[in-house]
């Protein structure tokens, strides 16, 4: 019977369905989700958002001897099973399973190794108060910050841009144990920027590639296909985390980098991300140009129009990358405009105003699915250091505080010179 199930699914995947499978403590199990294929874009009006579909199972893997020590070319590249380099990314795994891990060409330069996505996984659960909130890994790839999210956090979703990677994806999870994972085809931008049944088009966050395609009479179609790709999650996140692309394996050669996540710059995507989520984590390279980011969170912050509003980044630096930590608040008013008389004169009276008023409008305009982050202490995040290379926070309408920072735990090809020019210098 479970061979018939599995033929069955494989003639649906390459018939161009894609799958959406839920790893239970059962085993692989159909999770009541429909991915759409991307011939299915081709939809002019929503009605064709009710039409009637079906979940399929996951795809049949190869045995072990078919996948151990092979290679075979797709449009993702080279995707090989039981490559060396496994035993860097999945140090703690057993060496027979990882001879069945999938990799491709680009998980193998942008996979976080475990170490630093369980490290990623711990800082993220200072700012998540209930364990059993849904997070969604954003920008999945091949499951290495999955892997990491699902045993802390129950309910996770794998999302993966690339239809292609996505029974891959499925694979590793699957000999890996994962429990509790939803995978999920679709693409990060289009996830932010529709809240679920929320019974409305997105409103304000445009791209010029909207804006094309409102020119060419598809703007229909691009919603619908927004639509389909929520349809099945969560209206709320309790954390959001996202690895964006880092455009090459020279990324540490050039100066201060910006950074894309679809097709927007990432510190607006963050933005967008408060949509869905209070909290959204990024990983980044070193030479990430920071203090861009910053501006644009600040500018945010400052914004006049209601709704939500970046009010803490957390900045930590790990020996290879840097984690960057964005919580939200949707009061709806900014504080500095509301400061009492008896202002303590540091910001302490507004700021508890703010939030008094932020707790007061929760439920009346986000609704009963909304999860309230949690606000890490001072103390929560100087356990880390010895860990961490530094952590700095930024309330985002106040000053910032360093915590710690002692830049020789990073490797000398990972410090951050001391300005732009010197960095130039020592890449050429």
């Amino acid at each position: 019977m479970r061979r018939a199930v599995l033929v069955a699914a494989a003639a649906a995947v390459s018939s161009g369905a894609a799958t959406a499978l839920y790893f239970g403590t059962g085993g692989v199990t159909p999770f009541p989700m429909v991915v759409h294929a991307k011939e299915d874009r081709t939809a002019t009006t929503d009605a064709t958002t009710d039409a009637t579909t079906t979940t399929t199972t996951a795809p049949q893997t190869p045995s072990l001897a078919d996948q151990t020590d092979t290679a075979r070319t797709t449009r993702l590249g080279n995707v090989t099973y039981g490559h060396g380099k496994l035993a860097y990314f999945f140090p703690g795994v057993a060496e027979d399973k990882r001879k069945q891990l999938a990799l491709d060409t680009e998980a193998y330069y942008s996979t976080t190794d475990a170490p630093s996505a369980d490290a990623m996984t711990e800082l993220l659960s200072c700012f998540v108060q209930d364990k059993a909130s849904p997070v969604l890994d954003a920008t999945a790839c091949l499951g290495g910050n999955t892997f990491s999210l699902q045993r802390r956090f129950k309910n996770t979703y794998a999302l993966e841009l690339e239809e292609e990677r996505i029974p891959l994806l499925e694979h590793n999870l699957r000999v890996l144990g994962a429990r509790g994972v939803n995978v999920v085809h679709g693409d990060a931008l289009d996830v932010v920027r529709v809240p679920v049944d929320n019974g409305g088009k997105p409103k304000g966050a445009t791209t010029a590639a909207d804006n094309n395609g409102k020119n060419s009479g598809s703007e229909a179609r691009n919603w619908v296909v927004r639509r389909r790709t929520t349809r099945e999650l969560p209206r709320w996140f309790a954390a959001v985390v996202a690895d964006p692309p880092w455009e090459g394996i020279d990324y540490d050669k050039a100066g201060p980098k910006r950074l894309r996540l679809s097709t927007v710059d990432l510190a607006d995507w963050v933005v967008y991300a408060s949509a869905v989520s209070p909290v959204v984590m990024c990983k980044v390279p070193y030479n990430y140009d920071f203090q861009a980011f910053l501006n644009k969170l600040r500018a945010s912050a400052l914004h006049s129009e209601a709704g939500a509003r970046p009010s803490l980044l957390v900045h930590a630096k790990l020996p290879k990358f840097d984690i960057l930590v964005v919580t939200f608040n949707y009061a709806g008013h900014y504080a500095g405009t509301n400061t009492s008389s008896n202002n303590d004169g540091d910001g302490q009276s507004s700021r508890h105003n703010y939030h008094q008023h932020h707790r007061s409008l929760q439920e009346e305009r986000l609704g009963p699915h909304f999860i309230a982050p949690r606000t890490p202490t001072h103390a929560d995040l100087a356990k880390f250091e010895g860990r961490f290379v530094g952590v700095t926070t930024y309330e985002l309408q106040w000053q910032g505080k360093q915590l710690f920072e002692d830049v020789n735990k990073r490797p000398a090809r990972y410090r951050e010179p001391t300005n732009i020019e010197a960095h130039i210098e020592a890449t050429h």
